[in-house]
């Protein structure tokens, strides 16, 4: 008899214990971050936009705003905006400018912004829906290159009620988030470094690749490794070679915003490949990744709700036309095999 209590009192105590536990547990899981989803984040962003637009100075320092989103229940967090970016920064390019979050770490705790507290805002920039497109195109863009490479800088695509925080006007547009490249460099263990006429010989050769061929595909020329232009140098270690990282797709035949034209020109030219020159095996092995890859790519562009049905078959067609290009030796040699500084 005292040996079945005993069992009893035992078995009640081993309850309580994982009970704690699970209790415990519980309140250590912390909720997503702001780039561990796919979804898309509803959030509104309250500021002095009249200010920010009608000034677009990058050098001023941050104004006072808020952000307000729901994660099981309303969260509300205090907020800094500033104005950034360079071409997109002109009045004459976008009516509304690109825009720069950053949040105190005491105030983000467990919320989604606690690993990521400064982020890049890419606004909608003009009131029409071809730049509507645009900016999904280019949030696209950055998650292809995620699919094809670790060392790039995730984004999140966000629905923005913007709300005037002076006279309470308020509008909803898309716009996306880009990681921070502090943050980017703290999660894959590497450090930045500024440094001009690198030569692509002194980058990690399957990274340069990658990228290149990523370039090449989305139709952008628009960067430069050693002028460090569009791109983000890093190493892992002080011994490891320099991994260049992209960003800024605005530019590309595949983004192809309404004032890209402005610079281009009304005509479209081929695009050249700028990658350095590999050995044909190394490019080959780049082309199987590329390959295993292509299903994810066409997917995404698919399942894309807030791409129009016109914009997704144009972006299909211009990633399949890629595609094609790595099915024969010969298209291989003539498309990715010449070298451009």
């Amino acid at each position: 008899m005292m040996t079945i209590e005993r069992v009893k009192i035992g078995f009640v105590f081993m309850l309580l214990v994982l009970s704690c536990v699970s209790s415990v547990n519980a309140n250590n899981i912390r909720p997503k971050g702001v780039f561990d989803s796919d979804d898309v984040l509803k959030l509104t962003l309250i500021a002095d936009f009249n200010k920010l637009n009608t000034e677009r100075d990058k050098s001023a320092g941050y104004l006072e705003g808020k952000v307000i989103y729901n994660d099981k229940k309303e969260v509300e967090l205090p907020v800094k905006v500033k104005v950034r970016g360079n071409y997109r920064l002109k009045e004459t390019t976008c009516e509304f400018a690109p825009l720069k979050l950053k949040f105190s770490k005491s105030d983000v705790g467990r919320t989604i912004f606690r690993n990521n507290r400064k982020v890049k805002l890419v606004t909608h920039c003009q009131e029409n829906d071809e730049m509507l497109n645009s900016v999904i195109r280019e949030y696209t863009a950055y998650r292809i290159y995620n699919s094809i490479s670790e060392y790039s800088l995730r984004v999140r695509l966000v629905e923005i009620n913007y709300v005037d925080s002076n006279d309470g006007t308020s509008f909803q547009k898309y716009g996306f988030f880009i990681e921070d490249k502090d943050d980017m460099c703290d999660r894959l263990g590497a450090k930045e470094y500024k440094v001009m006429n690198v030569r692509l010989d002194q980058i990690e050769e399957q990274e340069m690749v990658k990228m290149s061929m990523f370039q090449y595909m989305i139709g952008n020329e628009d960067w430069s490794v050693p002028m460090m232009h569009n791109v983000i140098l890093v190493k892992d270690d002080n011994h490891s070679p320099y991994i260049a990282i992209p960003y800024d797709f605005d530019m590309s035949y595949f983004v192809n915003p309404p004032y890209r034209k402005e610079i281009t020109g009304p005509v479209e030219t081929a695009t050249i490949y700028k990658g350095d020159k590999v050995k044909f095996d190394e490019l080959r092995k780049q082309v199987t990744h590329f390959t295993e890859t292509k299903n994810e790519v066409l997917n995404m562009i698919l399942d894309l709700p807030q791409m129009s049905l016109e914009c997704k078959q144009r972006c299909l067609s211009e990633i399949e036309e890629f595609y094609a290009k790595l099915e024969t030796k010969s298209s291989l040699r003539r498309n990715f095999m010449a070298h451009v500084k």
